[in-house]
């Protein structure tokens, strides 16, 4: 049985694995401590499942499945979502040391390190190996996150056409694996090529239903990095991110707050949490350009439209963060 939960959870199915448990009179804590994880994250308890993960990588056999190719994904985004980039390659230098079964995972969190970095170049590098070694493989599990990934980086690099190529790849996932996320990764990206506000609602809607703040959080950022958000939907995503102690998300937010023209509550509060994220990247000995790369403000990528002083960034927006939709 735990080895099915397992299954259930790797691919996103979190609603069949809670199903399963419930049906055979289980619980969580009785299952390993990936799968305790990603179940504990999903439901919007970041430091627990952070807290599982590490016990996991300390205690655990040197090995690394599924489940746990899932688990160190997801950790390493959740570092990310930190500003503890660091510990996020760490981490995923470690999993790689444990032959992965599914590396392609990995190499999605890594882009995402990359990307926060500054280095895109090396992020669609990375991506293309992992898309290529996942479809030589046959491997299906996870390619959700990946074409999302890949659709991150395409957005960044001012390639929106490759995002049409994603959703394609995301509809065959979504048919094949029939998880509910790789079916709201799909609604997503058709959200955002075919500017669809009733597929963006549908997308919204499952991870409200079932009370997945994380999952919730994710959709949201990705709607509102396409334009496809509201000052409501803004407005409830920074509070999630807050609630999740998501700090970069938080930061790199809020340029798009104004630009969809809701105010930043508390400014000394805000002032104070500004300092954060340079702080933890200090912290972490990050190297200066990645530093300034992932704290860099909107002004300092050039002027904005009508002579606006400080355009919405492309960089510096990429979720994931938060979760399983990365």
């Amino acid at each position: 049985m735990h080895s099915r939960v397992g299954e259930l959870l790797t691919p996103g199915g979190i609603r069949r694995a809670e199903q399963l448990l419930a049906d055979t009179g289980r619980t969580p804590g009785q299952l390993g401590l990936p799968s305790r994880m990603l179940i504990a994250l999903h439901r919007g308890r970041p430091r627990e499942a952070m807290d599982l993960a590490r016990r996991s990588a300390v205690t655990g056999v040197h090995t690394c499945d599924a489940v746990q190719s899932a688990m160190y994904h997801h950790a390493a985004v959740q570092l990310v979502c930190g500003g503890r980039l660091t510990r996020a390659r760490e981490l995923l230098a470690l999993a790689r040391t444990r032959q992965p079964m599914l590396p392609h995972l990995l190499d999605s969190a890594q882009a995402l390190c990359d990307l926060v970095g500054g280095e895109a170049g090396q992020a669609r590098s990375l991506l293309r190996a992992a898309v290529r070694r996942a479809e030589s493989d046959g491997v299906l599990a996870g390619t959700d996150l990946l074409w999302l990934r890949v659709a991150d980086v395409a957005t960044y690099v001012g390639r929106p056409e490759v995002l049409t190529e994603c959703l394609a790849k995301a509809e065959v996932v979504a048919r094949r694996v029939g998880t509910d996320r790789a079916e709201t990764t799909r609604l997503v990206l058709h959200a955002a090529v075919h500017k669809d506000q009733g597929a963006a609602r549908a997308a919204r809607r499952p991870a409200q239903q079932r009370q997945q703040p994380l999952e919730e959080c994710a959709v949201l950022a990705h709607l509102i990095r396409h334009g496809m958000g509201d000052p409501a939907m803004v407005r409830d995503t920074y509070a999630m991110l807050g609630e999740l102690d998501a700090l970069m998300p938080r930061f790199w937010l809020r340029p798009l707050m104004r630009t969809y023209g809701v105010a930043v509550p508390g400014r000394q509060a805000t002032a104070e949490e500004n300092e954060r994220p340079l702080a933890v990247l200090v912290s972490e000995q990050a190297p200066t350009a990645h530093a300034v790369g992932a704290y860099r403000r909107p002004h300092e990528d050039g002027p904005g439209p009508r002579g606006q002083p400080g355009r919405v960034p492309r960089v510096r927006m990429w979720r994931s963060s938060c979760g399983c939709l990365s």
